[in-house]
């Protein structure tokens, strides 16, 4: 059975780590799944993943583009813990990062990332901007084809250099 979906989804990511993979997708969604808004977030041995994401209601709205934000690479003070498992896959670096620009949350998330029929087990924990705050446990369709469904999701304001490391 169709049902049709209340809202549309336009959203861009770039993701960067020496290469550079760039998506841009349209798609339908429910209400409860739309976190809209920019965020940006590093993770160690310099990738980073700028993203943005808005979700409207009327004939036509998601015809456009959006861009990805920015972020600056000057370090802002703040620090994070850093590691990156994606499947088999782990990337750790210094136990800690740097945080830079508007970075200054940590973000710690684990969970399932669903690429078609790829499906990966992934955590990790880097800095983030404000807006990577907003994502929520369990099943979440960002675009068609691609699924988040996190078993963890933890933000909370980066320390300052030398203040120790950990979720206050």
């Amino acid at each position: 059975m169709w049902v049709a979906l209340p809202l549309c989804l336009l959203s861009t990511l770039l993701a960067t780590d020496g290469n550079s993979f760039y998506y841009t997708g349209k798609s339908c969604l429910q209400p409860k799944n739309c976190e809209p808004g920019p965020f940006s977030l590093t993770y160690p041995h310099n990738v980073t993943v700028l993203a943005n994401i808005a979700c409207c209601d009327t004939d036509g709205c998601n015809a456009g583009a959006i861009p990805v934000p920015t972020v600056s690479s000057v370090p802002n003070g703040r620090q994070c813990p850093s590691f990156l498992r994606v499947g088999s896959y782990f990337w750790n670096g210094k136990g800690v990062l740097a945080c830079t620009g508007t970075e200054d949350h940590c973000v710690v998330e684990s969970g399932i990332l669903a690429l078609g029929n790829i499906i990966l087990r992934n955590t990790a924990a880097r800095c983030g901007s404000p807006g990577a705050c907003v994502k929520r446990l369990l099943l979440k369709k960002y675009a068609k084809g691609v699924v988040e469904i996190l078993s963890q999701a933890k933000c909370y304001p980066a320390p300052r250099a030398g203040g120790g490391i950990g979720e206050p």
